[in-house]
């Protein structure tokens, strides 16, 4: 997704599934190395290098294939269910990744929440993490607001029941 002006806001987005769902199962490595599309491809290869980063110094070198490989409680591309779905946008603070709380993101889903991710970006590709300057908050609070339409719009999430949680 990108906002007003063009820059590109990685964002994803969890949702209840029936249990036998016919989508890949997802590893720790899915949410490392994500796609994107091809206008986004500086800034998804700043994020996958944050992304394995993050990985690296979570766990011992010589562990490192054993997390990339955990198998996750989610599923690509997975069908939703029907039906109205309460939605917690979570946030995980400054420079936070899209993936800082996926195991919360895949537990709200698997009970019933339309759960949204944004990663918490600097202003441009020169200038991917954030800063405490007026501007650089003012750009978090927009990225915060970018999923909202897409919220109003969707079929799945009860629009009056809204929360959001963060780091």
């Amino acid at each position: 997704m990108a906002d007003a002006n063009g820059r590109p806001v990685q964002l994803n987005v969890w949702y209840p599934a029936p249990s036998d769902t016919a989508g890949k199962q997802m590893t720790f490595g899915s949410y490392v190395d994500q796609t994107a599309p091809a206008a986004f491809s500086t800034l998804n290869a700043i994020m996958r290098e944050r992304n394995q980063q993050n990985a690296e110094s979570s766990v011992p070198s010589a562990q490192l294939p054993a997390l990339l490989s955990l198998p996750m409680n989610a599923y690509a591309d997975a069908p939703a269910m029907t039906g109205r779905f309460p939605t917690v946008l979570y946030f995980g603070g400054l420079n936070g990744d899209v993936n800082s709380n996926v195991v919360l993101a895949e537990f709200l889903a698997s009970h019933g929440y339309v759960v949204a991710s944004i990663s918490l970006l600097g202003l441009s590709d020169q200038q991917p993490s954030q800063a405490r300057t007026p501007s650089d908050l003012d750009t978090v609070v927009r990225d915060m607001e970018l999923p909202c339409p897409f919220f109003a719009k969707s079929d799945k999430c009860g629009h009056n029941k809204t929360g959001c949680d963060g780091a």
